[in-house]
């Protein structure tokens, strides 16, 4: 398969993927079950935990709600990122990985509305610590209800939670993360429209996705950059293309011939279970009409605008069980 892959003159080659499994309801329903499967004998893999339809309110009604709960501290700073893979005017001199400093409404109004203008970019506030910095934010959203009861009952530890806001074509890179992660699309502008793709790759590959010892300012970031291709079928589908000239040749072999490549799209209220030290990159995608960062779109880019928005929320924590045990490779 490498060799019909990697021999043709494209730099970019179709990278299969298997979809991730969806959650057994014993799982679903039951924190002793979903601590059994992540500190089980085998190690675990990705889950989707599917919300039903009935819980995807209308978009508007949940989103200004969580968007009256930011602007009540919007005069706060936030760091906001444009993306390793964006070309912006040199004269705005931003740091190598484009990231500025600006107030939240600022960038409310930007994502929301388009009456703050940006460069031309996908601008995304990654990673926000919004629980310690916004007032009434932790009773607005709370931690997941597989992980409260481990967390109460001394079996979990919590890390961190964080806050992932943008709008459609913003990217989180492949990186990988030392905890286990429950993440969940909070909501979005419209709950129907937007939607996550998330790409993932088992610890097994670390060694070929790790980046070179220099040049890299984190080293969970891995160089390998993908792309999203729309499928023109009924499901509206996503497939993932490797670029194979940002890792070396042997690299691009060793990802494409492993097959182990997992893929999802999540919506709002989907929750996606992420074992510690799994490969990830998270897209945010338009599920129906032009919008997704495929081949040949872009509108972010292009017109600076957003075109709607979403807000993930990560969960980051580790089981007491697997804190202190060696760490075994798939």
């Amino acid at each position: 398969m490498s060799d019909r892959n990697i021999s043709g003159g494209s730099d970019v080659v179709p990278l299969q993927t298997k979809a991730v499994q969806d959650a057994p309801q014993s799982l679903a329903s039951s924190p002793a079950a979903f601590l059994d499967y992540m500190c089980g004998p085998v190690e675990p893999t990705p889950l989707i935990f599917r919300a039903a339809e009935q819980s995807r309110e209308p978009g508007r009604t949940r989103g200004q709600e969580f968007l009256e709960t930011l602007r009540a501290a919007g005069d706060r700073m936030v760091e906001i990122e444009a993306g390793r893979d964006v070309d912006l005017d040199e004269c705005l001199h931003l740091p190598h990985d484009h990231r500025v400093t600006v107030p939240l409404n600022a960038y409310l109004d930007w994502l929301c509305d388009g009456t703050a203008e940006f460069p031309q970019a996908p601008w995304y506030l990654a990673q926000w610590y919004a629980q310690d910095e916004v007032p009434g934010m932790r009773d607005a959203v709370r931690a997941p209800s597989l992980l409260t009861p481990l967390i109460e009952d001394s079996k979990a530890d919590m890390y961190r939670c964080g806050f992932f806001i943008g709008p459609p074509t913003a990217i989180s890179p492949l990186h990988s993360d030392p905890y286990c992660n429950l993440y969940t699309l909070h909501v979005s502008s419209d709950a129907s429209t937007h939607a996550k793709h998330w790409l993932l790759l088992p610890p097994s590959l670390g060694k070929p996705l790790a980046p070179p010892s220099h040049g890299y300012a984190q080293p969970n970031m891995s160089p390998l950059d993908c792309r999203l291709r729309r499928r023109q079928d009924e499901d509206g589908g996503f497939d993932v293309l490797m670029d194979r000239t940002s890792v070396p040749g042997q690299t691009a072999l060793d990802v494409l011939d492993a097959g182990v490549a997992l893929s999802c799209v999540m919506r709002e209220g989907d929750m996606l279970f992420v074992p510690r030290r799994w490969w990830h990159r998270v897209e945010n995608v338009v599920l129906q009409g032009e919008g997704a960062r495929t081949e040949g779109t872009g509108n972010v880019r292009q017109s600076g605008r957003s075109h709607g928005w979403t807000v993930g929320v990560g969960w980051w924590f580790l089981p007491r069980s697997v804190q202190h045990t060696p760490w075994r490779p798939c």
